[in-house]
């Protein structure tokens, strides 16, 4: 079982700092401790995914543990590159990342999720939903062998779409619900004000 750990946030890098700190986190596990090459690790893809970082509050100082980043298909989302410092692998962080993930691309549309991992660690991935992708051949990378997995969830929903408020689409990645909060809140001030002017256009009318 996943030790808890508190004071984490997970949130989507939006800053060349929380851009920087992801590249701290995946130099140290990816680069250090397995070895990977840094012009494999840093594949050029990094600047067109989606990134996730958990940070951890201590003592008023937040510190960088883990990472995650996400590329987009048609119908599927290509989860990858899942990084957590030593420290906290026995701990929950890396299902924060994963539900701060798949809530985020959930809620842009996307039901299916793709993912490579490491043979050894299939049981794990297997407790967050995913499963061995049935007739996929497993491929060999930096000297692991991986295994595609796959996993569906239902709609979102909210899901984003094409009749959505513009106010909602043009909202930061991932505060789409703080938009919308937004938006309600206005139209709610603005009902009464509406209304009084249909009830003075019918008062003119009657006279």
């Amino acid at each position: 079982m996943s030790e808890k750990v508190d004071d984490i946030e997970v949130k989507i890098v939006d800053s060349k700092e929380d851009f920087e700190n992801m590249q701290f986190v995946r130099r140290k596990v990816f680069v250090e401790e397995c070895g990977i090459p840094e012009a494999k690790e840093f594949d050029g893809n990094d600047y067109s995914a989606t990134h996730f970082i958990a940070y951890r509050n201590e003592n008023g100082t937040k510190s960088p543990i883990g990472t995650m980043r996400v590329r987009y298909y048609a119908r599927f989302v290509k989860t990858e590159r899942m990084a957590v410092l030593k420290k906290y692998r026995k701990s929950d962080v890396s299902d924060k990342i994963m539900k701060k993930c798949i809530d985020f691309s959930n809620h842009k549309g996307y039901c299916d999720f793709y993912g490579l991992c490491i043979d050894k660690l299939l049981p794990r991935w297997k407790s967050c939903g995913f499963e061995p992708i049935k007739g996929a051949p497993s491929v060999m990378q930096n000297g692991m062998r991986l295994v595609p997995i796959c996993m569906h969830i239902p709609e979102h929903p909210n899901t984003l779409t094409m009749t959505t408020h513009p106010d909602i689409l043009n909202a930061q990645e991932g505060k789409w619900d703080e938009a919308a909060a937004r938006l309600a809140e206005r139209e709610a001030k603005e009902i009464p004000t509406l209304l009084l002017r249909i009830t003075n256009k019918m008062k003119r009318n009657k006279q």
